[in-house]
């Protein structure tokens, strides 16, 4: 995840809380297992197809942020954003297909991150890193061929949650003191 984001400079010190917005561009690393069809005509099966697969777009969203500097160099935070829409794209046999369904990401997440330079610095990089709990709603087919021809017919769509890493680096620029 990257974000850009603006805060108080002065306000970078022990004790102090934060609160930012901005912008968030999410890039998923994304893979998935085979395509698994589970029922048929409401016939139950485990048909597994070999060569199929799905991958996630990257997405942009807003963003907000909380934070408190335990020391001056030591910041937790959470972040949340507006739940982005993904394109799910076919991979491997389900490639021709392009964009087979699309689902909303949820990832809040905590980081930890360590702010080099003095509080009153005009110009503080840092380094974070964090952890992040990703589940997805609003699952579904929006390819009507996909659907009919790969799937034979209406089908219902679920997605893994899971707990992932998170990297975080970037900068603080004061303008001014204010």
């Amino acid at each position: 995840m990257l974000a850009g984001m603006t805060t108080a400079a002065y306000a970078q010190s022990a004790g102090s809380f934060f609160v930012s917005t901005g912008w968030f561009h999410l890039a998923p690393q994304s893979s998935s297992q085979p395509l698994r069809v589970t029922s048929i005509g409401g016939s139950p099966t485990n048909i597994v197809e070999a060569n199929t697969g799905a991958t996630l777009s990257s997405a942009d969203t807003i963003g907000i942020t909380a934070g408190y500097f335990v020391t001056d160099h030591i910041a937790a935070e959470f972040v949340v954003g507006y739940p982005p829409s993904f394109d799910l794209n076919g991979t491997g046999s389900l490639e021709r297909f392009g964009k087979i369904g699309q689902a909303k990401q949820w990832s809040p997440t905590l980081l930890f991150k360590y702010y080099f330079k003095a509080p009153t610095a005009t110009f503080r990089p840092y380094l974070g890193i964090g952890v992040s709990r990703i589940w997805f709603t609003d699952e579904k087919i929006t390819n009507g061929t996909f659907e009919a021809n790969v799937l034979h017919g209406p089908t219902s769509v679920t997605t893994d949650s899971s707990w992932e890493p998170v990297f975080n680096a970037g900068f603080t620029y004061a303008f001014n003191q204010h």
